[in-house]
């Protein structure tokens, strides 16, 4: 039963992304939410067979891999909506079998990107309409930091796309804040293979460039 549901996240998360590729962005977040629920049941499921067997749990852990995030080669399109950012970091997160049933966190982690990245270019694609799920999208990305906290490339990304939302929210302040720490992770994870050049100089264009709106003098 296990092994049918890594393959069913396996594949929830590859349709997802192609969906997210081909620009169907809020049928993509459908699908990514599915997907975690399936890891919520897988979950449950493992809890009950460690309560039986913890043999079997001890035997998993001594097979962790390492680093097993990869982005995927294709970046989703940007929207033209945006009223904020030129650039938000689009390439979804790519996990396979192996790294579901032995990396929790981390399978989680992308699964969780990846519904943020969705639900973040659909909420910009409404406009207006979408102000209340990009706020739920800050929650879904510090989700991510939170499962993974020491991968300076992700917290890159994350505070990224957290910036880009608070500048669409005009809350500048934060927006400034967010970058800043980007620029700091990125600094970190300048030896990444994770970032590709391009996104990276991107991302340092954005950050190093903004600036707070200075408000009107008053009449």
């Amino acid at each position: 039963r296990i092994l049918q549901m890594n393959d069913r996240i396996f594949q929830m998360n590859n349709e997802g992304i192609s969906l997210l590729q081909a620009n169907d962005y809020r049928e993509a977040a459908v699908l990514f939410s599915d997907a975690l629920r399936v890891v919520q049941s897988k979950c449950k499921t493992e809890e009950q067979q460690t309560l039986n067997s913890p043999s079997a749990q001890q035997e998993d852990q001594k097979k962790l891999p390492t680093n097993a995030l990869n982005w995927s080669e294709q970046s989703c399109d940007q929207p033209e909506e945006s009223s904020s950012s030129p650039f938000i970091y689009s390439r979804p997160l790519i996990v396979s079998p192996s790294e579901i049933l032995a990396i929790k966190n981390e399978a989680t982690a992308a699964l969780l990107f990846n519904f943020a990245l969705s639900l973040h270019l659909h909420s910009i694609r409404i406009g207006a309409r979408g102000r209340a799920s990009l706020k739920t999208c800050l929650q879904l990305y510090q989700q991510v930091r939170e499962l993974l906290p020491d991968v300076p490339a992700l917290e890159a990304v994350v505070h990224f796309n957290a910036g880009v939302i608070y500048q669409e929210l005009s809350d500048f302040s934060r927006a400034k804040t967010c970058f800043r720490l980007c620029e700091g992770f990125l600094f970190n994870a300048e030896q990444s293979t994770y970032l590709h050049h391009v996104d990276r100089k991107a991302m340092i264009l954005n950050t190093t460039t903004f600036q707070e709106p200075k408000l009107a003098a008053a009449a």
